[in-house]
């Protein structure tokens, strides 16, 4: 069950890898636009602080981000957990 969710995961963060990049070859300038996307994401998906001591209505969002997702199923694979999801 790991090895789908990992590879679902990786083909997400490839598609918005992509998209950022088209969107950087258009302004030709990635910081202004990489940089704060790269930190709501890691602050939404539970990296920086846990999910469950945010707002309700930001956990909504987090538990739609495939980030949040993928964060989540490598630490339980990284456990030990044969259950990811």
């Amino acid at each position: 069950m790991s090895v789908p969710v990992m590879l679902l995961t990786t083909a997400t963060f490839a598609a918005v890898g992509v998209a950022i990049g088209g969107l950087m070859l258009l302004v030709k300038r990635g910081d202004p636009i990489s940089g704060p996307f790269y930190q709501a994401s890691m602050l939404l998906s539970g990296v920086i602080v846990p999910v469950d001591i945010l707002p309700k209505a930001i956990q909504v969002i987090s538990w739609m981000l495939p980030r949040h997702l993928g964060y989540q199923s490598g630490a339980r694979v990284a456990a030990g957990r044969r259950r990811v999801a």
